[in-house]
């Protein structure tokens, strides 16, 4: 039985390998692994400049002292805290359909807290920061508020 570091480990060879397969980061890497290089690399597998440096290292097109180098690099810039060019959140359609389909059936963001009963707050959190409120704006930019339920909300937690 393997203990937790080893178990981190290998989910983390596992996800680094499924998001920046062998083949494509062979056939892209850079011959000279300068961070402003790969800073442009990164967004190819739209991954941490931190993974992909590691990444280099793993399939052995980096030497050990190239990534002690770049690790260092990154750290003196702050850029294993702060990811330079920074990759844009993906956002979900279906969630955008769904906070729809339930604006248009007058469900608020207070509905669904309550029948999921968890704060408002979460529900921001859980949607990835997508807008869900009771009200909508015309094309006058008037406020409108959500139309009246027409049926009561059966939302349900599923663990």
């Amino acid at each position: 039985m393997c203990c937790g570091r080893e178990v981190e480990q290998e989910a983390d060879r596992f996800a680094s390998a499924f998001l920046m397969p062998e083949g494509s980061v062979r056939a892209s890497a850079p011959r000279f692994a300068a961070l402003s290089n790969l800073i442009k690399l990164k967004k190819l597998w739209l991954v941490s400049l931190a993974a992909l440096v590691r990444r280099l290292k793993d399939l052995g097109l980096i030497t050990e002292w190239q990534y002690r180098n770049l690790t260092i690099e990154m750290s003196k810039k702050k850029m294993l805290r702060s990811e330079p060019e920074g990759i844009k959140r993906e956002s979900s359609l279906i969630l955008g359909k769904v906070f729809n389909a339930l604006r248009a059936d007058g469900v608020t963001k207070s509905c669904i807290a309550k029948e999921l009963q968890i704060p408002e707050s979460e529900i921001d959190q859980l949607a990835f920061g997508l807008a869900f409120v009771g009200s909508t704006v015309d094309k006058n930019d008037n406020v409108q508020s959500a139309p009246t339920p027409s049926r009561k909300p059966s939302l349900s937690l599923v663990n």
